[in-house]
């Protein structure tokens, strides 16, 4: 597989910023590693409802969301925003 990520060799590109919505926590920490190592800028909340605030108003460029959070689902979540 063949994967094109950002070079952060240039300084005129910014990093992108990525939102990870996971209640299970060692797999928001694999997630934010992988993600990390790679010169993205991260952030992460644990339900559906943090994650719908934290979406709307953080500027991100990409969220990773899991299906099965609680107090909102991740369906509803990406609905909402949607």
């Amino acid at each position: 597989m063949q994967t094109h990520l950002m070079s952060t060799s240039d300084p005129t590109q910014r990093a992108l910023k990525v939102l990870i919505v996971e209640d299970e926590r060692d797999i928001a920490a694999n997630i934010w590693d992988f993600l990390e190592h790679r010169s993205y800028v991260v952030d992460h909340v644990v339900d559906g409802e943090q994650g719908l605030d934290r979406a709307v108003n953080g500027g991100f460029d990409v969220i990773v969301l899991d299906l099965g959070l609680p107090r909102l689902d991740g369906l509803e979540l990406c609905r909402r925003l949607r």
